[in-house]
């Protein structure tokens, strides 16, 4: 269970740390290069953070488990899992609102899983007795394989199975609330598993 916590904890800092990294070199590309449309002054960049990201993941993952403890890994997974669950939602509903009203989609838009995670780790670090990791891991990973085969099963009864990735607003709902059922399951399960002991 050390290990699947920490590879998971890592793949989430993975994405939170790419879309951070993308993000600053999109503002450092508008604001100090000020490039004009169509210069690759910035696909260097864009490329580098490709590459480097899955190399960070597979450090961190290492760094995760070996530190598991001291570093609270725990904390990490929980506050990684929520601030992209957070950020899906978030998006989905700025998508759904603009469908009836104006609303221009922010620009850096994507930094706001890092700060998500920043104030969730900052805050479950004084307490977090009420967490039981190994049930909220599983019930996550569970509640999000099983709604995104439940998605792709829907799409193929359709016949409207053209991409396994993109997801209209329906399913990107449907994976959001069976994720956080999923998590809310696992981690009652495994309090009254621990309780009982």
């Amino acid at each position: 269970m050390r290990f699947l916590n920490s590879a998971t904890a890592a793949i989430t800092m993975g994405i939170i740390l790419f879309l951070t990294f993308s993000t600053l070199g999109a503002m450092y590309d508008d604001y100090v290069l000020k490039s004009e449309p169509g210069d690759l002054d910035f696909l260097g960049y864009f490329l580098d953070v490709i590459i480097i990201t899955p190399m960070i993941t597979a450090i961190l993952i290492f760094v995760f488990y070996r530190f598991y403890i001291k570093l609270n890994v725990r904390s990490i997974l929980f506050s990684g899992v929520c601030s992209l669950w957070v950020y899906q939602l978030v998006g989905l509903l700025i998508n759904m609102i603009s469908l009836y009203t104006p609303i221009h989609y922010m620009e850096y838009f994507n930094i706001l899983p890092i700060n998500l995670f920043i104030l969730a780790y900052l805050l479950l670090m004084r307490k977090s007795a009420w967490l039981y990791i190994n049930g909220f891991s599983i019930g996550t990973i569970m509640g999000l394989l099983s709604s995104y085969c439940l998605v792709i099963l829907l799409r193929h009864l359709n016949n409207s199975l053209i991409s396994y990735h993109y997801m209209d607003e329906e399913e990107l709902t449907l994976l959001l609330v069976a994720t956080f059922l999923g998590a809310l399951i696992g981690n009652i399960i495994e309090k009254k598993r621990t309780s009982e002991q």
